[in-house]
């Protein structure tokens, strides 16, 4: 043999020398380091999406309460203005605030039909359909 072929282990050889050993303690120190340091990543990760999910909900509540909000509010001056105006055409105010409340009752019925024959189903998965999107989105 030649001075290159020193460190040259045949495969029939059963004690090879391996120059560099693997103490398998640091290896399982590594790697529950390593296991901890991914568990704080994950957790940390599902905190901002749970945040981020919870902030897109509330800015929708809140973008729907204060449109719900304005539209209640236009809806009642605009109640009222009727009322005075069919009470002035009609020469009796009461008269004017009676066929108004008779218009929103009316509407309010609409209403009541279309919530309880297919409208709370829809505006129930559109609410459903808003937390996928936003999850989705993260």
């Amino acid at each position: 043999m030649n001075t290159t072929d020193e460190h040259y282990v045949s495969p029939a050889d059963p004690n090879p020398v391996d120059p560099d050993p693997v103490d398998f303690s640091s290896f399982v120190d590594g790697f529950v380091h390593e296991v901890k340091g991914y568990l704080s990543a994950q957790r940390e990760h599902v905190m901002l999406k749970g945040s981020h999910i919870f902030a897109v909900l509330m800015a929708n509540a809140f973008q729907q309460v204060a449109t719900f909000s304005g539209f209640v509010i236009a809806g009642l001056f605009s109640g009222v203005s009727l009322a005075l105006y069919l009470g002035d055409m009609l020469a009796s105010y009461p008269l004017g605030f009676l066929i108004t409340a008779a218009v929103v009752l009316l509407l309010s019925s609409g209403f009541h039909l279309w919530w309880t024959h297919g409208g709370r189903d829809r505006f129930i998965l559109s609410r459903i359909n808003d937390l996928n999107d936003a999850e989705e989105n993260v």
